[in-house]
């Protein structure tokens, strides 16, 4: 083999190689990013359910107590 060859090889499939690794690289860290976002909003959410199932267990219980009262004041 002669240095053109040499060079021609490395030419036609290292560059190939190389970012096929850093493309790799970069949707692993992407992925990653996109996990801990995909976490904090899940958790948000979970947060915003507690509290509206709060609310409606609140608003029951209201409702519940005027429908006492109505019923006793008859």
């Amino acid at each position: 083999m002669e240095g053109l060859d040499i060079l021609t090889l490395i030419g036609n499939y290292a560059f190939p190689i190389v970012m096929c690794i850093a493309l790799f690289w970069k949707m692993d860290k992407d992925q990653k990013a996109n996990q801990t976002a995909n976490e904090k909003r899940d958790q948000l959410h979970r947060e915003e359910n507690d509290q509206l199932r709060q609310a409606l267990e609140n608003n029951t219980a209201a409702i519940a107590n005027l429908n006492l009262t109505i019923q006793t004041n008859k």
